[in-house]
């Protein structure tokens, strides 16, 4: 996973380097100079990445990204959602046949 998107927000993304550190890109620069007032802002990197920090100000990051957790999807809500689909392919098949007659 190494330099590959980890996090991705609205504002940039973090990725991950084997070494355990974080390296910050940013797209918005009102949020680039946000971060500068908390970090040291280098971007002089090879890779192109505005910040590279420890690990351990991976939540920071992502707050100043705007990375947001993926709903987590239950397996009740998977079955709600196949019952749901059912109901309304049994509701289109039925639909169909009701404008067919059989006399022709």
């Amino acid at each position: 996973m190494n330099g590959e998107p980890a996090v991705l927000g609205r504002f940039g993304q973090v990725t991950w380097y084997l070494d355990g550190g974080l390296d910050v890109w940013v797209r918005n620069p009102r949020v680039a100079n946000k971060l500068k007032k908390l970090w040291a802002a280098k971007s002089n990197y090879d890779d192109g990445a505005l910040f590279v920090r420890p690990a351990s100000d991976l939540d920071i990051a992502c707050k100043a990204i705007r990375a947001r957790r993926k709903k987590a999807v239950t397996e009740a809500m998977r079955e709600r959602g196949r019952a749901l689909a059912s109901r309304m392919r049994s509701l289109k098949e039925n639909t169909r046949l009701v404008g067919v007659s059989s006399d022709e």
